[in-house]
């Protein structure tokens, strides 16, 4: 019986790798159309608010061996913060006094 070793070249090595490649970005592209349905989760101002000052606070602690923070950076976040808290202040609707003891006084 004649052992039969297959050899591969260059060309069939880069060939090879190629079609894996495509085949990959293949499923990528299908995994991509299959979800487009799932409704993507909203994070509420007041969430948003509240990460980033847990995000600021973290950055605040850290040493500056570990991580190189800039203090533009920090005033980056500390900005962020304040858009968000002035974003939720809009959101809450102004009665005036009338409308409230109205709706208590009955």
């Amino acid at each position: 019986m004649e052992n039969s070793v297959a050899t591969l070249n260059d060309d069939d090595i880069i060939q090879d790798i190629l079609n894996r490649n495509n085949k990959l970005e293949t499923e990528d592209n299908s995994d991509t159309e299959d979800n487009s349905d799932i409704e993507e989760i909203k994070i509420s101002l007041k969430e948003g608010e509240d990460a980033l000052r847990k995000s600021l606070s973290f950055l605040e602690q850290q040493d500056n061996n570990n991580i190189n923070i800039q203090a533009d950076d920090l005033l980056v976040v500390r900005r962020l913060i304040n858009q968000v808290s002035y974003y939720r202040k809009l959101q809450y609707k102004q009665l005036s006094l009338e409308t409230f003891f109205d709706k208590f006084s009955h």
